[in-house]
């Protein structure tokens, strides 16, 4: 019988674009109102995504501040998970991006397509390949500290069509 390694988030960092739309400025181009959105689902605004700005852009940022705030080398990381449903492209993998973008030379990484369950999806997938010992890498603990990057971006306020209130509404990125 084979013996599970048990897998442990060591650090949380993430991105947000600067540009912020308020419910008061959504308001200007759809029909919808401040109050509906607040009481339906809590967002007094959103981040949107500049003309340029792609999902690696953001997942790169979000990467170098786990890196940063968890005080890993780059070369440590040996895989790397995207989930998103707005890759830069189909190919090559938005992850393989990142991973060149923050110089991590041994990871190899792949995207997962998922929207709203894709966090959970990817922590899931990259677990797994923890769990099995097939990517391991024993750092600063006292027993088994395993790295793998997993990055969940998404620009969906970008793909959106704001004039339909019921797509303006829907989108709850903060």
């Amino acid at each position: 019988m084979s013996h599970r390694i048990a897998a442990k988030i060591t650090g949380v960092a993430g991105y947000v674009p600067p540009k912020v739309m308020t419910n008061a400025d959504l308001e200007k181009i759809v029909e919808t109102n401040d109050e509906w959105i607040r009481t339906r689902t809590g967002i007094r605004e959103r981040h949107i995504v500049e003309n340029g700005m792609a999902t690696s852009h953001m997942a790169t940022e979000a990467a170098k501040a786990v890196l940063a705030q968890t005080k890993t080398d780059p070369a440590e990381i040996e895989l790397i998970v995207l989930a998103s449903v707005t890759p830069d492209m189909f190919f090559p993998a938005t992850a393989c991006l990142v991973q060149e973008r923050i110089g991590a030379k041994k990871a190899w990484g792949f995207d997962l397509s998922a929207a709203c369950s894709g966090f959970a999806y990817a922590l899931t997938v990259g677990g797994q390949f923890v769990g099995t010992g097939t990517h391991k890498k024993v750092l600063r603990q006292r027993h088994y500290d395993f790295r793998f990057g997993l990055y969940g971006s998404c620009h969906l306020c970008a793909v959106r069509r704001w004039r339909r209130s019921s797509a303006a509404r829907g989108c709850r990125f903060e």
